[in-house]
């Protein structure tokens, strides 16, 4: 019985590291366009994390930082009539030890 719980408990903590927000961390707003932003902050994303990669569909751009240990981070940038609103996903729950922390300064330095 013991073995059973300690199973148990192992998959709901562990299961937890894999949930993925669905609000994001934080939210800006930019006057640049998608892609004059997403020019700035890939270089940026990508000496922090050389996975980093960059998709694009139609006028709307998504920066994924990939880990290996856990959920990728996110950002989301969507035109505007005034320029760009920017969404941050940051879904590694060990961000200050993984160098994670700095993406979203990064992502605020860009705006």
């Amino acid at each position: 019985m013991t073995k059973l719980s300690t199973i148990i408990a192992a998959t709901v903590i562990l299961s937890g590291c894999v949930s993925v927000p669905n609000t994001p961390t934080a939210v800006f707003s930019t006057q640049k366009t998608p892609d004059q932003y997403v020019r700035c902050i890939t270089p940026k994303w990508k000496d922090e994390v050389e996975s980093a990669t960059v998709s694009q569909h139609r006028n709307q751009y998504t920066v994924v930082a990939q880990s290996k240990l856990a959920a990728s981070n996110v950002l989301e940038v969507h035109p505007k009539s005034t320029g760009s609103e920017v969404s941050l996903y940051m879904r590694s729950p060990f961000t200050s030890v993984l160098g994670y922390s700095n993406l979203e300064s990064y992502a605020r330095a860009c705006l």
